[in-house]
């Protein structure tokens, strides 16, 4: 799990529209996570997520920061479905399930949508794959 703890950097990402508009994401959020992409390009340090897995409490953390402020901190018990309130405001059942110490598994299933998401650590990158509805997101990180 100590290759997941840390602080990283978004790098890149790929079809992370595509994804969204098969979850079913609202337009507002979809046009937010557009304009977040963009302050990205001139701004590096824009968005990035702090991951903790303390494996003595059986939880998972993630917290999101824009331009170093914190906007979303979510801690679940691992391998518990729990009710959560999604980053667009919706709400679904959500689990985490921690394979290894460089891989955790995501699952969310929410109204109208299924969807997973798979954080992988190799090395300085962090690499997630988020996918539903048979449309796939794929989100690069750089440690910090």
């Amino acid at each position: 799990m100590a290759k997941l703890n840390g602080t990283w950097r978004f790098v890149s990402q790929d079809n992370l529209d595509g994804y969204h508009t098969a979850k079913k994401t609202p337009d507002a959020y979809k046009e937010f996570l557009r304009g977040l992409g963009q302050a990205v390009k001139t701004n590096p340090d824009a968005y990035k997520e702090q991951l903790v897995i303390d494996a003595a409490a059986g939880t998972a953390s993630r917290t999101a920061f824009i331009n170093d402020e914190k906007k979303r901190d979510v801690t679940v018990k691992v391998g518990v479905e729990t009710e959560v309130t999604l980053a667009d405001g919706r709400t679904a059942k959500g689990s985490i399930e921690i394979q290894g110490d460089s891989k955790a598994v995501l699952h969310e299933k929410g109204d109208g949508f299924e969807s997973s998401a798979v954080y992988e650590v190799n090395g300085n990158e962090l690499t997630v794959t988020q996918t539903c509805a048979g449309q796939s997101a794929v989100m690069k990180f750089t440690k910090v």
